[in-house]
């Protein structure tokens, strides 16, 4: 009986070091941001789950596996307007690599800058990665090649420049970035005047 006692103690520490992890990464994620329309007013450290927070969905044993509308909300309007065109800026956070479990993050429609950070492919569940519409710099790091898992990738839309590194994604979306480069080689690149305004590829285009 006492074995059974300290293995439930055991596994509630579990969850609630898991969650605290969870949340310090959302709190650190809002913070480095602009929201002006307060999507995100419910992340916040005297919540104590972040499963309850909006635009968070989680697994059954509490890991944080998507930021995006919930799936019994995607054919609500409100939810896809909250989510899209609420103008969040900033940098794309590098806390966000600390979800470990994360597999859908849509930040689409917004004003993201700067470069994207490495750290997204920590997160190794990666499905659904929507970064299109925003005013992304720099290159696709080459460290995204990691995410195995990958469905879809959109990086339409921004500023991006450079080559496209080998993705694993089913279908990945890199047109409107006039300074992309088909090629993945970067001396080839760097040699090719005008480089491509619109590329659209499946992983069977770059096989």
């Amino acid at each position: 009986m006492l074995v059974l006692y300290n293995l439930r103690r055991l596994l509630r520490y579990i969850v609630h070091s898991n969650n605290f992890i969870i949340i310090l990464a959302l709190v650190e994620i809002k913070s480095s941001l602009t929201d002006p329309h307060g999507v995100l007013m419910d992340w916040n450290m005297a919540a104590a789950d972040p499963c309850s927070w909006n635009l968070i969905t989680c697994s059954p044993d509490n890991f944080v596996l998507s930021i995006s509308c919930k799936p019994e909300f995607f054919r609500n309007s409100s939810c896809t307007k909250l989510l899209q065109n609420n103008y969040i800026t900033g940098n794309i956070p590098p806390e966000i690599g600390k979800l470990m479990k994360l597999k859908t993050l849509d930040l689409s429609n917004n004003n993201f800058s700067g470069q994207l950070p490495s750290t997204l492919s920590h997160s190794k569940n990666f499905q659904y990665l929507k970064l299109n519409n925003n005013s992304l710099t720099g290159t696709i790091p080459t460290s995204v090649a990691n995410m195995t898992q990958l469905i879809l990738l959109d990086l339409s839309y921004s500023n991006l420049s450079g080559p496209v590194p080998t993705l694993h994604a089913n279908t990945f979306n890199v047109m409107g970035n006039p300074q992309i480069c088909s090629t993945g080689n970067e001396e080839e690149c760097n040699e090719t005047h005008p480089k491509p305004k619109s590329l659209i590829f499946s992983s069977s285009d770059r096989k």
